[in-house]
């Protein structure tokens, strides 16, 4: 969980920071708002997936523990650490829900407000949609399919026609679904201070979409212009609505009146598609812990076919293909012991440097050899690999198939054999 949040944290960090830097100042109005919520939504689901890419490393044998708890290997006296760990992990946790909760309770009472707000106050209509007086003194905002104004303004004619206007491209556009999904977005990842910053900047770039709206309706400039700077005065009360904000009047006006070059505005829209490419790589495909995923995948085995513990024994037939014939019987021999180690034998040579890998068919053992395996030169190998397949024949019985091969060289001449291994008892040591 916690690798989870921090990449859920690094995500919505680097993507607002390149939102910030290059495509903040940029007319690029549509793109910069599914930029930003899909950043939301990117940050939220891909540290979720995972793509494992593996590399064939092997296993150490000696890593893996079978069937023991956890603590059984523990001394006494490191017990009260995981005591305390254990203590503080649940008071995050708490503090986490707690404040989880709060953010909850918060958008619910602005949720009920504002219903509270339509279900009080005398309604009349504008372009087919709802418009509710209220008695508060504000200018007009819009929620879902609801537009809030003065009343008092409205009925003396002080709201102007394009006030009304930039309400209904948000009702339009749909920009309450997404300051929603920021609220919900924040919530969650309330410890993350960049969910402020990136939640205004959905709700600035909302006015800008809303101001070019008007605009492009054969409004004069400089009289919209106007209008938003005499309208500075009143307040915008409601937090999940959308609407005018002073504090906003500067950069509004600011960006109606930007003319940056298209060609630039394009490159930086371009530009965040390998950006998001490539933190969608990087968290996705996981190769940090192979060592691990192979350590649960042998554990699991072990745990599904315990008989595979013990001694084995067997004849195998060697074939060489550069001769085209079967070489001569080999005798195997290979214990599987309690204590996570493996020994031995193949012939006249003994295994050592032993190694595991889960293959889909059971394990693979790769082994070095002491010593050539018999007399013939043909066989004067010095590695093989065993292809132990699971389940097994029958209680007791196990087919293996082996390769052996020179170290480090290629063997242009593919040879391999076959064994029936039969677990014999009692265990006896090589």
């Amino acid at each position: 969980m916690t690798e989870y949040v921090i990449k859920a944290m690094l995500c919505q960090v680097v993507l607002f920071l390149y939102y910030y830097f290059f495509l903040a100042k940029e007319k690029m109005l549509r793109f910069n708002r599914y930029y930003l919520v899909f950043a939301l939504f990117f940050s939220v689901i891909i540290p979720m997936i995972k793509i494992p890419v593996y590399f064939p490393t092997a296993v150490n044998f000696s890593l893996i523990i079978f069937g023991d708890h956890p603590l059984t290997s523990k001394s006494a006296e490191q017990l009260p650490m995981l005591e305390d760990s254990v203590i503080i992990s649940n008071g995050l946790s708490l503090i986490y829900i707690a404040v989880l909760l709060l953010f909850i309770f918060r958008m619910i009472r602005n949720l009920f407000r504002i219903n509270l707000v339509a279900m009080v106050y005398q309604k009349t209509g504008f372009e087919g949609y709802e418009v509710i007086l209220t008695e508060s003194n504000i200018l007009p905002y819009s929620f879902l399919q609801r537009i809030f104004v003065n009343k008092n303004d409205y009925e003396s004619g002080k709201i102007n026609t394009e006030l009304f206007v930039h309400e209904v491209v948000h009702i339009q556009q749909h920009h309450s679904i997404d300051i929603i999904f920021a609220e919900i977005i924040q919530a969650l990842f309330w410890f993350n201070p960049i969910l402020i910053i990136h939640n205004r900047a959905i709700r600035l770039n909302h006015e800008y979409l809303a101001d070019q709206a008007v605009i492009n309706r054969q409004v004069l400039l400089i009289d919209y212009q106007k209008i938003l700077v005499e309208s500075v005065s009143k307040d915008h009360l409601m937090p999940i609505t959308s609407g005018f904000s002073a504090e906003w009047t500067k950069k509004r006006l600011k960006m109606m009146s930007n003319n940056r070059s298209v060609l630039s505005s394009s490159f930086k829209a371009l530009l965040a598609v390998p950006i998001l490419l490539l933190m969608a790589a990087s968290f996705m495909l996981s190769r940090e812990d192979r060592q691990a995923k192979y350590n649960r995948e042998l554990t699991e085995l072990f745990y599904s076919y315990p008989n595979f513990y013990g001694t084995w024994e067997g004849m195998g037939r060697f074939y060489n293909t550069s001769l085209d014939k079967e070489v001569g019987a080999i005798p195997f021999y290979i214990y599987m012991k309690p204590d996570k180690t493996v020994e031995g034998m193949v012939g006249n040579a003994r295994l050592y440097d032993i190694q595991l890998f889960k293959s889909g068919y059971g394990i693979e053992v790769h082994a070095m050899l002491s010593q050539p395996i018999s007399e013939n030169e043909k066989v004067k190998k010095d590695r093989i690999i065993l292809l132990w397949t699971l389940p097994e024949l029958e209680k007791n019985k196990a087919d293996v198939g082996f390769h052996l091969t020179n170290n480090f060289v290629f063997d242009a001449f593919i040879n391999v054999g076959g064994v029936i291994m039969t677990k014999s008892e009692p265990h006896h040591e090589v």
